[in-house]
């Protein structure tokens, strides 16, 4: 059954300051290698991120509720999360920001990231103690399954929201649909990335690899700029939608949006099941039509040995003030306390005690 998402609303963009998260600066340009954190955090970054805490030996331990107090000594974690122009960077920096602004003692820092993979790399490495990825990388990752060879270190705190596929061709490049990509330039995304591995489904649908397409292997921003330039004649994107640096594309660009057929989309669940049917409608980005797509959920995820108790303050100060998350990107509106525990792989203790209070697991 279809899934339309909300309707075109302005996007609320809200900076927020963010750290390396021990990842090298720079962006790369044209085909890049993995994607690396791309910027430093502006100096004064725990000011801007959420109200300021004390760290004087004071401790503070009322009563969070649940039995559970908040931490005698302030608690620093750091959040993996996307490249600047996605939806993974905007909503996880409000969710850093929420937690901030409704925690005592517990601090977080939203990274600038590759996304998907690179957050999960870092989760399981402990750089980054949460991160933002789609739900069906993170089952992977806890799994060990393709394309991990070992289980990672990696637990679920909550659902999120849909990322969805965006296919945009330029108008003067012939592209209707995805067959028609053979022998084009076509942005799949950066090496590692869960974006990469998606147009690589899209296109195995096809009966084609990258090797029947000349791949272009670059980050968001580097592919919508590279198809106002006409460098590249396609990209396939997966975000959170709309996505504002798409509708400036489509203000200075003709392009078409691909439409994926019922059959296609079908047969592309039946495959891999994690994903569902989804509606990017006309008014969205001022299409003519309404384009179906498909998108697969995202999920907040934590490193296992972060404490007990601050994984429960964490989901209950994001799920106790989800009005103020709401404000901060239209897709974030999709959070919500009903579909928090629908993710795919273990839930951390303190999230799962969180839920059960809540009344929404049993």
């Amino acid at each position: 059954m279809r899934k339309r998402l909300a309707g075109f609303m302005a996007v609320t963009m809200a900076v927020f300051a963010l750290t390396a998260c021990g990842q090298s600066d720079g962006q790369a340009q044209g085909k890049t290698e993995p994607a690396k954190t791309e910027a430093k955090a502006a100096e004064g970054a725990e000011k801007q991120q959420g109200t300021e805490k004390s760290t004087s030996g004071q401790a503070e331990t009322d009563d969070a509720s649940g039995g559970v107090e908040w931490p005698s000594t302030m608690q620093r974690l750091s959040m993996g999360t996307g490249g600047t122009t996605g939806a993974f960077y905007i909503i996880g920096g409000g969710l850093a920001n929420v937690i901030n602004q409704h925690s005592t003692n517990i601090d977080i820092t939203a990274e600038v990231t590759g996304a998907t993979m690179e957050n999960l790399a870092l989760v399981n490495s402990g750089e980054c103690q949460l991160g933002v990825s789609n739900a069906d990388y993170a089952l992977f990752a806890y799994e060990g399954s393709d394309p991990y060879k070992e289980p990672q270190n990696v637990l679920g705190i909550c659902s999120l929201y849909p990322t969805t596929t965006h296919i945009v061709a330029s108008k003067n490049s012939g592209i209707s649909s995805i067959a028609d990509m053979r022998g084009k330039r076509i942005s799949v995304g950066p090496f590692g990335s869960g974006n990469r591995m998606g147009s690589e489904r899209l296109l195995g649908m096809e009966g084609m690899t990258f090797d029947d397409i000349k791949a272009y292997d670059l980050t968001n921003q580097e592919a919508i700029d590279s198809l106002k330039d006409g460098t590249i004649d396609a990209f396939i994107l997966y975000s959170g939608a709309p996505l504002s640096a798409i509708i400036d594309l489509t203000t200075t660009t003709d392009v078409n949006f691909i439409s994926l057929s019922d059959e296609f989309c079908e047969q592309f669940i039946e495959k891999y099941p994690y994903f569902q049917k989804l509606m990017l409608p006309a008014d969205m980005y001022g299409m003519d039509v309404d384009v179906q797509c498909v998108g697969v959920m995202n999920c907040l995820v934590v490193n296992p040995d972060v404490d007990e108790d601050v994984v429960y303050l964490i989901t209950k100060a994001i799920f106790e003030n989800l009005d103020e998350l709401h404000k901060v990107h239209v897709q974030a509106e999709e959070i919500t306390l009903e579909n928090a525990a629908n993710i795919p792989l273990p839930m951390h203790p303190g999230a799962e005690k969180y839920f059960k209070e809540a009344g929404i697991l049993k």
